[in-house]
């Protein structure tokens, strides 16, 4: 039984699309308030050694939870609903255009912003293009979908961030290479 379940009405149980749909406002809610609050952490500057070392594992402690709220919005197939080109869009095709994509963008900043704490996170940034054109989820559907906002689609700014990645990882590895010292 979820924790909530106590707290609905009688007619609203678990296997309702009331009840999943709540469940998935709320954990993009959950996510969007973290997400200040890693900001905050990631963006504060330690004084000294100690600060340093306390400063870094309280960035990675952060970075995980963020990963994983972000995630959990991407994973459950949020809204579940996919909008076609020309079709009309419901309300939560709306709701399902409009944070898909911020999700997105989010989730990629965590992993990128955060590769020198955790230096795997560059390649899971690299990774998300994975997720984004899988059809099981069909993120790429959101990314592609015009909007007023958007008159091309958020594909293009998501595979620059794609490139951004790619680049900043083969600069990494390049620089791996040069320091690695020559066997005499």
């Amino acid at each position: 039984m979820h924790p909530l379940a106590p707290f609905l009405p009688e007619w609203i149980t678990e296997s309702t699309p009331l009840f999943r749909e709540y469940m998935h406002i709320l954990s993009l809610c959950d996510a969007l308030a973290f997400y200040a609050s890693w900001a905050e952490t990631v963006c504060r500057q330690p004084t000294d050694k100690l600060q340093s070392f306390e400063h870094k594992q309280r960035t990675i402690d952060a970075t995980v939870r963020m990963e994983q709220l972000l995630r959990r919005v991407l994973d459950v197939d949020w809204l579940g609903t996919h909008v076609q080109d020309g079709e009309d869009c419901t309300e939560l095709q709306k709701l399902r255009l409009l944070y898909v994509p911020e999700v997105v963008f989010r989730l990629h900043g965590v992993l990128y912003e955060t590769r020198d704490f955790v230096p795997q996170n560059l390649a899971r940034s690299l990774e998300m293009a994975q997720m984004v054109a899988g059809d099981g989820l069909g993120i790429y559907r959101e990314l592609a979908q015009k909007s007023p906002m958007h008159p091309n689609g958020r594909l293009v700014a998501f595979m620059a961030l794609m490139r951004k990645s790619a680049f900043e990882l083969l600069r990494v590895q390049e620089s791996a290479s040069d320091n690695r010292v020559a066997p005499v």
